[in-house]
């Protein structure tokens, strides 16, 4: 599932590029990360990756999540027969860590440079990978790798991460059923008493913040006071919902709310990362920012599917929303 995105104003987290080899073959990986480091920040598998105290497979799981591309360097690393002819064959390990990363980033995030004449695993069908003949071809190669790169830019992936449930359940319980109300019926209730609002015109801002803080809730709290919002009642179907508004005169400017229900992806990251992994900001904060990031596109996907909801609906971000031409 993907949308169109384009320049994405909301991306404040340098993406981060994993390079996978093996010991014989990092020579290798290291012209790769010089030839990637204009485009992200660029990790080999050498520079500290592995953990103290946890199996390599739970170190490759965790810390696989707090990057957006990996680059797996297939060398001649081994000899091995098949079927009674002798070839050249990458480490186990490596086609291990093409498969861990392939199922966290998706294989349109994760690119597999092999050296010519190493034989390609039968698993491989059907991904594309990129040959080198030697370290000279590397830099012209990882061109081809920057492009896709900046393709995946232009496009918002869903991703089986806990934002994808957090926004599908914001959009079904709230937005949804908020958007249908005040595109057909055109009003909401501040003191029992009904205000107009225009569906085709007004708006209902849905604020994303900066970052994924421990609490949202005083972060909303206090943008709602910054900004002189009151609280509005929205009927639906079973239940009241609550949306902040500016009255001017009489006049009810657009609403907004800001979804706290955020909170559980944070807690869902720290469950799956260990109690012992907070406090490690850069990987963390990395993993937060996906989250974020996950979460606005998963939520303008379905925003643009809904026939209501895309007239009325807009995400925007916390600093764009503070200004002037938002509130009024």
């Amino acid at each position: 599932m993907e949308t169109a995105k384009g320049e994405d104003a909301m991306r404040s987290v340098e993406d981060r590029i994993f390079i996978a080899s093996s010991a014989e073959g990092k020579k290798y990986a290291k012209i790769v990360k010089a030839s990637l480091e204009n485009i992200g920040k660029v990790i080999l598998w050498s520079d500290n990756f592995f953990r103290l105290g946890e199996s390599t497979l739970e170190n490759l799981c965790k810390q696989a999540a707090g990057f957006d591309y990996a680059v797996v360097l297939y060398t001649k690393d081994d000899h091995a027969v098949v079927r009674k002819k002798q070839c050249f064959t990458a480490r186990d390990n490596v086609l291990f860590e093409h498969g861990i990363f392939t199922g966290v980033l998706s294989r349109y995030r994760t690119f597999a440079l092999i050296q010519k004449g190493v034989r390609v695993p039968s698993d491989l069908s059907g991904i594309t990978y990129i040959f080198f003949k030697n370290e000279k071809d590397l830099p012209q190669e990882c061109k081809k790798i920057k492009g896709k790169i900046r393709e995946e830019r232009q496009i918002s992936r869903i991703s089986m991460l806990p934002s994808t449930a957090t926004a599908l359940s914001y959009f079904e319980n709230f937005v949804k059923p908020v958007c249908r109300h005040l595109l057909t019926e055109n009003y909401v209730l501040s003191e029992g008493k009904q205000l107009a609002f225009n569906g085709m015109k007004q708006k209902l801002n849905i604020v994303l913040p900066q970052v994924l803080s421990e609490d949202l809730k005083p972060r909303f709290y206090e943008l709602k006071a910054r900004a002189g919002l009151q609280e509005f009642q929205i009927p639906g179907i079973h239940r009241y919902f609550t949306g902040y508004g500016r009255l001017i005169g009489g006049t009810l400017y657009d609403l907004m709310d800001m979804p706290t229900c955020l909170n559980v992806s944070r807690k869902a990251v720290e469950l799956y990362m260990g109690k012992d992994f907070i406090g490690t900001v850069s990987h963390m904060e990395c993993i937060f920012a996906r989250e974020l990031e996950n979460f606005r596109a998963t939520l303008q996907y379905l925003i643009d599917g809904d026939d209501a909801a895309r007239h009325v609906a807009c995400v925007v971000n916390e600093e764009d929303f503070t200004k002037v031409g938002v509130l009024q």
